[in-house]
């Protein structure tokens, strides 16, 4: 059952709880900030043995008594359920029957294998605190070991084999040392995923074992039809102890499952892995929130909340939303694969005022220390503007500012419970704590949606009421009177429609209102006079501030724009020549559309010009063209400049916002460039020669002069020689790319 959460300062906030039951999907501790340390505890609260303190803390630095962690190891060994027949003997005369932790310590200490002696006089001391010493020996006879294998120097025996084995791998503590709460976590870890005495790995002995297994999601249905069950690469299967924490999803390695198909946990194995916030994704590489890129090799595994897929074949790519977290798989320093969470987003909050970290504790289960982040950025909470929409995955906020303005055209089922609403012709997700903002607004009334970052509908008001203005970008060349695309800036959300009013040119910023269903008014957003220079470092454009994840771009005049991130902007301060279109929300800019700033806007490869009898509203003339052929094809552009005796050269063709050529340039070039010139740093390539170094671009074009041919890639021209002719755009110091590499 779902309940709806209102809070006085979110006094428009919409939540979606799961309902206690079989099954919780667990939110991180509040105190556990380490995202290795969350990954081990919660992985042993899957199994049953972590249960916090009841306030959302697990207190990771607090001491554990030895009663405690006997108590742990008897789940770890998979007989908690037999702790009640132990209560009523008495094995240690200072674990009375009044005590909580009897039947555990009895069983520890009676069942089998026995792993506790007790100490001096045969007391056991349940409420002390136990040392390293004593928890590593209870651990290795867990493992089989006994005082025969270790020698008769206790607890030094027990250390020195421990280590041997790998059982105390991550922890460096004196034998006399209390032993914290989150190593006590770290240490039975490693125990599941040790060998035993016998041969085999521990977490064997629990069920059967899964290599490399991945969760993918949580709570979906089971074969039974019932809910509450988990997703895994291997199958969907429930929970033993009904209990699937959030910080496991994407988590990659031993699934151990028991002898009735239900997963025990699954133990992280110590691989490679990463997690990063996503700002940008193509089908060959993605960009996290500080401008570190990675690059996908072709055919890379994705794991998805659906199943399993290749990255770049399986288009998972168009599934990343920026402001996703995706979790990267190494090994042996190469990326092996991925997992992004596809599952539509289920809870949103709508700030309507100041908010802090404790604004959104009903979102996250408590915890307030998640990071936040907008169109992929990372920003702070005093960043989060009125009528923002906020979402929670995988331990990080995500901020939407995502609006779409337009007459209120269908709905589904019906308009007293709204499952999916149709603006712009684009039938959007409702939410269903969104399903009650609807009330009292009319088919044909013209509406503002709230949207989360991935195109759901967090809330809906009534034309005014919020103010907002519909950008996009125009998917295809469209006159008046046609059926027409345009993507949501910033998203790759369509919307549709018949054009009414206007033009557009592929690629073209445009503002989108619609007065009646079906029919869309474009206006072209013009160049505008910036009222001062933008400064990267102190995110002002003049006087205004430009908000920590604004969405960028960057269009040659009022051409197509291209978007980009903070990291493609070459210096700190940007001229305010340079800055073609900025929009404010209040008194914030949101958007910033620079002119000609990276050089991205060009269609690089071999042109050529000529002048070509060509028809233009019905009218015939003859006008000069440009060409510019690549891997992709040869693409022509009316207007432009002369090449030089029509050769072909190496140069790069801008498209304006008619269709023509807006501008072009003839790239620099750098000659007999080994191979070995080129690096790659944090996903980034970078050409090094000759004292300069330029970064590789993402479309880098790449040219077989021997064969006349266009090479796929990069990979395969430098594999062909180590002769290479290297064409850049402009000086590095300006922000020069290379868009070219030619093979000798």
């Amino acid at each position: 059952m779902k309940r709806r959460i209102v809070s006085a300062l979110l006094c428009a906030a919409l939540l979606l709880s799961a309902a206690a039951g079989a099954f919780a999907a667990a939110a991180p501790f509040h105190d556990v900030t380490d995202e290795k340390t969350r990954v081990e505890v919660d992985a042993l609260r899957m199994m049953g043995v972590i249960e916090g303190d009841g306030t959302g803390n697990f207190n990771p630095s607090g001491s554990l008594t030895r009663a405690a962690f006997a108590k742990m190891a008897v789940i770890v060994m998979g007989k908690g359920d037999l702790e009640p027949t132990y209560r009523n003997r008495t094995i240690f005369p200072d674990v009375r029957s009044s005590h909580w932790a009897r039947g555990y310590v009895n069983l520890a200490a009676a069942g089998e294998p026995s792993i506790i002696k007790g100490t001096t006089g045969g007391r056991f001391e349940p409420d002390s605190s136990i040392t390293y010493g004593q928890a590593v020996t209870l651990v290795m006879r867990m493992l089989g070991y006994t005082d025969a294998d270790t020698g008769l120097i206790w607890p030094n025996g027990y250390l020195e084999l421990a280590a041997q084995v790998g059982l105390t791998k991550g922890l460096s503590l004196s034998a006399g040392a209390n032993i914290s709460r989150a190593q006590a976590v770290h240490l039975f870890c490693n125990l599941l995923n040790t060998p035993k005495k016998e041969g085999g790995l521990y977490c064997a002995s629990l069920g059967s074992v899964t290599q490399d297994a991945v969760i993918l999601a949580l709570d979906v249905a089971a074969e039974d039809g019932s809910n509450g069950a988990v997703r895994t690469s291997e199958g969907v299967m429930k929970v033993k102890s009904g209990v699937a924490p959030q910080s496991m999803l994407g988590q990659k390695g031993n699934l151990i499952v028991n002898e009735k198909g239900e997963i025990i946990t699954l133990i992280p194995t110590g691989g490679e892995s990463k997690t990063i916030t996503v700002s940008a994704a193509n089908s060959g590489q993605l960009t996290d929130s500080s401008g570190a890129r990675y690059t996908v090799p072709k055919g890379t595994v994705a794991y998805t909340s659906e199943g399993k897929a290749i990255y770049d074949t399986d288009n998972v790519w168009m599934d990343i939303y920026s402001g996703a977290r995706v979790t990267l798989y190494y090994t042996s320093g190469k990326l092996t694969g991925l997992y992004v969470n596809t599952a539509p987003m289920s809870e949103a909050v709508v700030v309507t005022g100041s908010a802090t970290a404790a604004s959104f504790r009903t979102l996250t289960g408590g915890a307030t220390n998640c990071p936040v982040y907008k169109n992929g950025q990372r920003i702070s909470y005093s960043d989060i503007q009125p009528y923002d929409v906020v979402t929670y995955n995988a331990g990080a906020l995500t901020v939407s500012g995502l609006k779409v303005a337009g007459v209120y055209e269908n709905v589904t089922p019906n308009v007293e419970y709204p499952s999916t609403v149709t603006v712009m012709g684009h039938p959007f997700t409702v939410l269903p704590s969104a399903a009650s903002t609807f009330s009292g607004l009319k088919l044909g009334q013209s509406v503002t949606l709230l949207l989360t970052a991935d195109g759901q509908v967090a809330a809906a008001y009534p034309a005014g009421k919020v103010q907002s203005e519909t950008l996009a970008t125009a998917k295809g060349n469209y006159e008046q009177g046609a059926e027409a695309e345009f993507e949501l800036l910033g998203t790759t959300i369509t919307l549709r429609g018949t054009l009414s009013s206007g033009t557009a040119v592929k690629g073209q910023l445009v503002k989108l209102t619609s007065y009646e269903k079906g029919k869309l008014r474009v206006e072209k957003l013009p160049t505008s006079t910036a009222p001062g220079s933008f400064d990267a470092q102190t995110m002002k454009l003049g006087s205004y501030t430009v908000a920590a994840g604004a969405v960028l771009g960057d269009r040659v005049g009022d051409g197509p724009v291209v978007p980009i991130t903070l990291d493609d902007v070459p210096s700190t301060r940007v001229a305010s020549g340079k800055i073609s279109y900025y929009h404010l929300s209040g008194n914030v800019v949101d958007v910033l559309i620079f002119n000609d700033l990276t050089g991205d806007c060009y269609t690089y490869g071999r042109i050529t010009s000529q002048v070509e009898t060509v028809t233009d509203s019905g009218f015939t003339m003859s006008e000069r063209t440009m060409k510019v052929e690549n891997k992709n094809g040869t693409v022509s552009y009316v207007g432009g400049g002369t090449v030089s005796g029509g050769m072909r050269i190496y140069g790069g063709v801008a498209q304006s916002g008619n269709g023509r050529v807006a501008n072009w340039l003839t790239l620099s070039e750098l000659r007999s460039v080994p191979r070995s010139a080129f690096t790659t740093v944090d996903g980034r390539t970078y050409c090094n020669h000759g004292g300069q170094s330029f970064p590789v671009a993402d479309g880098v074009q790449c040219y077989n002069n021997v064969s006349g041919t266009w090479f796929e890639d990069l990979t395969q021209c430098r594999a062909f020689s180590n002769n290479l002719t290297v064409y850049y755009d402009r000086p590095a110091a300006e922000g020069g790319k290379v868009r070219v590499v030619v093979a000798n």
